[in-house]
């Protein structure tokens, strides 16, 4: 099985892929965790916000089914 955690914004710091890279080695090796961002939409352009929402859940979307099999299961998380 393999757990992808998809987020929206910049590629991470060296000190947090390291830190991730060091939790991930202590999972099982059947249960494989990969990290993959996806580019934020720019907050410039005249988007609305639907509109730059929509963009960035197009490139999630496509993220889970390049790193996912047939049937992920998709649980989202928000700061709210």
């Amino acid at each position: 099985m393999k757990l992808a955690i998809i987020a929206v914004g910049q590629k991470m710091p060296d000190w947090a892929q390291t830190a991730f890279d060091d939790y991930a080695k202590r999972f099982p090796p059947e249960l494989r965790l990969v990290c993959k961002t996806v580019k934020a939409e720019p907050r410039s352009g005249g988007k609305t916000a639907v509109q730059m929402m929509q963009a960035e859940a197009q490139r999630i979307t496509e993220a889970i089914a390049s790193a996912c099999s047939k049937n992920p299961r998709v649980v989202a998380l928000d700061e709210r």
